[in-house]
């Protein structure tokens, strides 16, 4: 029966972690790392917009059928630069594309 209860609070800790964060991504509230699109002004989440425009390309790029290795070396011609690197990778591509802030953010 313990064990029970102890599986249904982890349940619950989990989903009331999500809720909480999805509320902080919609409000645009730092939490974590600050991620490209955006700089942070305190605890709060304020768009770049000349990232966002590289986003908004990048997104194009990618639609249109750009290799992520393509559309890393078009951000790095363009004078774009990832924020904990030097240089763009296909992963760090692949990961502003698909985090979450840059798909449910207020700049699309």
């Amino acid at each position: 029966m313990l064990g029970i209860v102890a599986q249904w609070e982890r349940e619950a800790i989990g989903e009331r972690t999500a809720a909480a964060l999805a509320h902080k991504r919609q409000r645009l509230q730092a939490y974590g790392l600050t991620r490209f699109g955006y700089r942070r002004a305190g605890e709060v989440l304020r768009p770049d917009l000349a990232e966002q425009s590289a986003l908004r390309q990048a997104k194009a790029v990618r639609a249109a059928g750009a290799s992520l290795r393509q559309i890393g070396a078009s951000l790095s011609s363009m004078g774009v630069v990832p924020h904990r690197s030097k240089t763009w990778h296909a992963a760090s591509v692949r990961a502003v594309l698909s985090s979450r802030i840059a798909n449910e953010g207020v700049l699309k």
